[in-house]
């Protein structure tokens, strides 16, 4: 969850005036960190408005992908599964229950 603007205003025109920045982390109780990264991105964007969320990394197999596998070879264990996409037996197993598919527990 992001800072906000009140507090990130607070704590940037107390360093602009003069307070040092470890002070400053103390004060406010923020990291020293993220008062530094507050100071560039307004060196950067002129504002120290949060920049908007991208929606995180992007997955490694795409679910069409994943899902034709799936399809063409329903009888793959979770290791062969793994093995095919270069993923460990948990990532296979959670990408089968993310695109809703059941692996059985016994052959």
């Amino acid at each position: 969850m992001a800072y906000s603007l009140d507090l990130r205003d607070r704590v940037i025109n107390s360093v602009e005036s003069g307070m040092k920045k470890k002070n400053a982390s103390i004060i406010f109780n923020v990291s020293l960190k993220t008062i530094q990264n507050w100071l560039q991105l307004k060196k950067e964007t002129g504002s120290i408005c949060p920049r908007p969320y991208t929606g995180g990394a992007k997955p490694k197999i795409s679910q069409e992908v994943f899902e034709s596998y799936i399809n063409d070879n329903p009888s793959q264990t979770l290791k062969e599964i793994g093995k095919h996409f270069n993923l460990t037996y948990g990532w296979a197993a959670y990408n089968l229950h993310k695109y809703g598919y059941v692996n059985k527990k016994k052959a």
